[in-house]
């Protein structure tokens, strides 16, 4: 908590309605003397006061240790409704350990019956005003605020919906690390009985309302939060238009309202693309329409972080124009080969299939009858031309300059990709394995492009050839395997799983359990498991995927790598910290050997090993692995990704 005022407390900022403002009127705030013993505790100083009770420096006094806490007191004898809601706060910071949400430390009556509790200390400034005393850079605060919807996402987790988001209850501390603070009428989802409060200027549309209030409240709420920490000018509501009284009825109770009104011109600098992102990603976030929102605030980060990768945001897909300048910007010296490249490689993918497929029916033709091998040429033959004429003309020719009208705009990627989709059954008609293998050609580039939709309805058509070519064609499997990858990166989770299930068990029976390919689609099924819900029991499956990739496969090996990689960040993902760097510094080495040092996953993986250095306290082994990790970030992408590189 800051030192100088309580963002608890605001006076007439946290309760709308009669029945809290009686409450609120009925009370008479204590000043409690210096040095009063609240359990362990001794008193000092006010640092904050309001309508339900005051918060007090305190220190630690049964000489087991020093510690500085804050101590919030109620101000009524513990029997009415602000006692249930006090009681609630304290038992809801009771169950929730993260790291960026501040810690309850213990609690309970004094001898007047007056309740407390002890939390966590922040002596820092709310999160908009760090943003601009800091001068952060857009991606930097775009950063800080991917940790706060980090804490956000592990509350939802537990079934708890904040509702009272906004800057002065996000404090930064002199680290850096944003904490979440104010749990004092937040609710378990789906609770109908839960108290109607909010705090004016930052409530949500079905708040003001008076409806039902989900987890898309909070994604509302963490949407003007940002809005907050992109000014460059003073501190102020993001929703001054949408400010309720702080007594009585708030305005626009049951009433349908605007969408939120966002004004640019108070923005820190950026590029004009960023600015487009962000005003498509608030449209969406800020709805008022609850189920117009993402899905989760998870899906709310994923945009985020897209921003920060240069990779195009969900809320602008199908802009055509937008996601190719999104790929010039992430990697502009291959944009001008990258037609040239697609074409060479679905050539060459054909070229291989016609090559195994020629010296299979040679082996054939040499033990059958002359009469079989002139049939088997005559066929190999067509598939020959087949193979040759999709590629001399429906991918090069519909590419070739020189063959289309003058006036014609310059081919796309995108238009020659759709060209040579479209040509596939046609001139496959009579090799539907071949069919099948370029569909997944076509659905892997597509997937490397970011259109993952696209990349997903291409393996859809390969995967319905799978009357001609048989269920146990390895075209196929790995078809209905990039489809599930794509389904969890898109974070479909349930579907994630409906295709990988079945297709481990499939290539298990025609692959075998120890084949390279299965195990690593084993780890994409874990993978999917995993980001569904973070969950401590599916550690000893990435454990025994580990082992028996190491036993298959030999040390070192990708799937073993990344299995160790999970199991390191798994605790990470519950908001635990890790007490030993061992499962990180494997997992570092092994993908070092596998997927060179500057792998994305390799990097990831170092940095995790860094901050398990840093908690155990070996700063100088941690800093340099830190910056041996920038450098490699830098060299493979460019100085102006620096700031995406938030290894959480």
């Amino acid at each position: 908590m800051p030192m100088n005022s309580n963002p608890l407390l605001e006076p007439g900022a946290l309760f709308a309605g009669a029945l809290f403002q009686d409450l609120v009127e009925s009370q008479a705030l204590l000043s409690l003397p210096l040095g009063t013993r609240l359990g362990a505790f001794l008193s000092g100083r006010e640092i904050g006061r309001g309508g339900m009770g005051v918060v007090y420096r305190g220190e630690r006094a049964d000489g087991q240790f020093e510690q500085q806490v804050a101590l919030k007191l109620l101000a009524e004898d513990g029997k009415g409704l602000g006692a249930d809601l006090f009681r609630r706060e304290r038992q809801i910071l009771a169950e929730l350990k993260h790291p960026h949400i501040a810690r309850l430390l213990d609690g309970g009556r004094t001898s007047e019956g007056l309740l407390w509790f002890a939390m966590e200390l922040i002596e820092g400034e709310r999160i908009d005003a760090h943003c601009r005393n800091a001068g952060l850079a857009l991606d930097q605060r775009l950063a800080l605020f991917l940790s706060v919807t980090e804490a956000v996402q592990f509350a939802h987790s537990r079934m708890l919906i904040h509702r009272d988001i906004k800057p002065a209850n996000v404090l930064v501390d002199s680290d850096g690390r944003p904490k979440l603070l104010d749990f004092g009428i937040a609710a378990l989802a789906g609770d109908s009985a839960a108290a109607r409060a909010y705090s004016p200027g930052w409530a949500s549309p079905e708040q003001l309302a008076g409806a039902a209030v989900g987890t898309a409240s909070d994604q509302f709420q963490l949407a003007l939060l940002l809005l907050a920490m992109l000014r460059s000018g003073s501190i102020a509501s993001t929703r001054g238009s949408h400010t309720a009284a702080s007594a009585g009825q708030p305005e626009g109770a049951g009433q349908a309202l605007p969408p939120v009104a966002i004004d640019e011109r108070d923005w820190l600098p950026m590029p004009a693309v960023r600015r487009i992102e962000l005003n498509a990603v608030f449209a969406r976030a800020c709805a008022p329409d609850p189920s117009v929102r993402y899905g989760s605030v998870g899906e709310f980060a994923r945009e985020i972080e897209c921003m920060l990768e240069r990779r195009p945001v969900e809320a602008k897909r199908g802009n055509l124009p937008y996601t190719l300048g999104c790929i010039v910007r992430r990697q502009p010296g291959t944009v001008v080969s990258s037609a040239l490249v697609v074409v060479a490689f679905l050539a060459l993918i054909l070229a291989s299939n016609w090559r195994i497929a020629q010296e299979r029916d040679l082996a054939r033709a040499e033990a059958s009858r002359a009469q079989v091998a002139e049939a088997d040429a005559r066929s190999q033959v067509a598939r020959v031309r087949a193979v040759s004429e999709f590629v001399n003309t429906d991918v090069l020719g519909a590419a070739n300059p020189i063959l289309r009208p003058a006036t014609s705009p310059p081919m796309t990627v995108a238009d020659a990709l759709s060209n040579a989709e479209a040509a596939v059954e046609r001139r496959f008609a009579d090799a539907p394995d071949l069919a099948v293998s370029v569909y997944a050609t076509l659905g892997t580039v597509y997937g490397e492009f970011g259109w993952l939709d696209k990349s997903i309805a291409v393996f859809d058509r390969a995967i319905a050839l799978q009357d001609r070519v048989g269920p146990d064609s390895r075209e196929l499997l790995l078809a209905r395997a990039e489809r599930g990858l794509h389904l969890t990166e898109k974070q479909l989770y349930p579907d994630a799983l409906a295709a990988l299930e079945p297709l481990v068990s499939d290539a298990e029976r025609v692959l075998g359990k120890d084949h390279e390919q299965t195990l690593d689609w084993s780890f994409w099924l874990l993978d999917a498991r995993s980001r569904q819900g973070a969950d401590a029991a599916i550690l000893p499956d990435y454990a025994a995927l580990a082992e028996r990739a190491e036993r298959a496969l030999g040390s070192p090996n990708y799937v073993t790598g990344m299995s160790w990689l999970r199991i390191a960040r798994q605790p990470r993902a519950k908001g635990l910290i890790g007490t030993t760097p061992v499962e990180s510094e494997r997992a570092w080495r092994m993908l070092t050997a596998t997927r060179g040092a500057d792998h994305p996953s390799t990097l990831q993986a170092q940095v995790d090993y860094a901050h398990a250095l840093c908690n155990q306290d070996r700063i100088d082994e941690c800093l340099r692995l830190i910056r041996e990790s920038v450098d490699l970030f830098v060299a493979r992408y460019g100085p102006d990704q620096l700031d995406a590189m938030n290894y959480k």
